[in-house]
């Protein structure tokens, strides 16, 4: 590496290195060790500690007030393998690594970039000193520790559901798959964590560890530890499908997604009433053609206890006597067992007969006789 890439990746790094060979031996990939060039690996060993301890007490001085499971779960994130390498791809550090003649910078993994931070890092806190290697990391970590804190990245729920659980339930939880289905290429898993021998929380996605994850969710939601709505679909913590134990379902009433909501303003009577509006509405509620039943109004039938099916209530009309028609009834509609001597009403079902013209009087006129003449008067009784 020539002075020219040395001053371009001093300004990149916002740092002027002292010592030189610090930044090579940083830069030295394992294929180009040799006796004279040792790789960078010590350097990473001692830029994970000074990592560590420079994020853990700006965690300590910037959130007062968290304990100590919410701060773990922050470090745990921000000094991941993942951060450190979309930091540095971010900054383009690729393009100054040191490999052997054999090895094309292409053919190394993605991975060891974050080898390569850590080995910067160690290199600026022996050239400087630790307030240089905090300078530099904050410089590059603390909009990653913001994204943290505000929930916008990945999560690690497992830690976060193990530090709760052993600091409250003096346990550690466990995981269980329950169905895997899918071809072998694209496996879903279904997964739940248990705790105590009870369910509280389950979850699927495409990998045990994404699936793993999401049940932590689960049960963390049902135990309070998360302000979080369980709809929403969360990065790396697969579907979420109960919260709670006994597979309690995820919805915020407590059901799984997809469960019906209940009426509004609908109480524990809720059900009933939907029963009674099933069979034809509610009670109290007049029903088609009620109202002119009750009153006796209209065409429809009279109820049973008219019709003689039960005995009547109040005296029966004298003989030769007519009984008035209820009302809205005219002479012919009017029932057979309000009639006078009427005899009883007809079987059910039978034809109503229909009343002759006339023959109402019959008894009060005159007799005739057996030829169907009138017949004479009675003789005058004599003096």
């Amino acid at each position: 590496m020539d002075q020219h890439q040395i001053a371009d990746l001093e300004v990149l790094l916002g740092h002027a290195f002292r010592n030189k060979d610090f930044l090579i031996n940083a830069l030295s990939h394992s294929s180009i060790k040799s006796d004279d060039l040792p790789s960078n690996e010590r350097l990473e060993f001692l830029g994970d500690s000074v990592l560590g301890l420079v994020v853990s007490e700006t965690l300590y001085r910037r959130f007062p007030d968290e304990d100590e499971g919410v701060l773990t779960r922050i470090k745990s994130h921000a000094v991941s393998r993942a951060i450190l390498q979309r930091v540095a791809a971010a900054m383009g550090l690729e393009r100054f690594i040191l490999v052997g003649k054999g090895v094309l910078k292409r053919e190394i993994p993605a991975s060891l970039l974050g080898n390569l931070f850590e080995a910067i890092v160690g290199a600026i806190y022996l050239d400087t000193g630790l307030a240089a290697a905090r300078k530099f990391l904050m410089r590059h970590l603390d909009v990653v520790i913001g994204e943290i804190v505000d929930d916008r990245a990945e999560r690690n729920y497992k830690s976060m559901l193990q530090h709760f659980c052993q600091r409250e339930h003096n346990g550690v939880p466990s995981y269980r798959v329950h169905r895997e289905t899918g071809p072998a290429h694209g496996r879903n898993y279904d997964v739940s964590v248990m705790l105590n021998g009870r369910e509280h929380g389950r979850a699927r996605a495409d990998s045990k560890k994404e699936a793993e994850q999401g049940a932590a969710r689960g049960a963390l939601l049902h135990f309070r530890q998360l302000d979080e709505n369980p709809r929403d679909n969360v990065r790396g913590a697969g579907t979420l499908l109960a919260v709670g134990p006994s597979g309690r379902g995820a919805g915020p009433s407590g059901r799984g997604p997809g469960a019906a909501e209940p009426d509004a303003g609908e109480g524990e009577g809720g059900g009933r009433r939907r029963r009674r509006r099933r069979r034809g509405g509610r009670q109290g509620e007049p029903q088609p053609g009620g109202e002119q039943r009750a009153n006796g109004s209209g065409d429809a039938p009279p109820p049973a206890e008219s019709r003689g099916d039960a005995p009547q209530q109040g005296p029966a009309p004298e003989q030769g006597e007519r009984s008035e028609p209820a009302a809205g009834q005219g002479e012919r509609g009017e029932p057979a067992a309000t009639r006078a001597g009427g005899g009883g009403p007809p079987a059910e079902g039978a034809p109503r007969r229909r009343r002759r013209r006339g023959g109402r009087g019959r008894g009060r006129g005159r007799s005739h006789g057996p030829g169907g003449g009138e017949a004479a008067p009675p003789p005058a009784s004599a003096p």
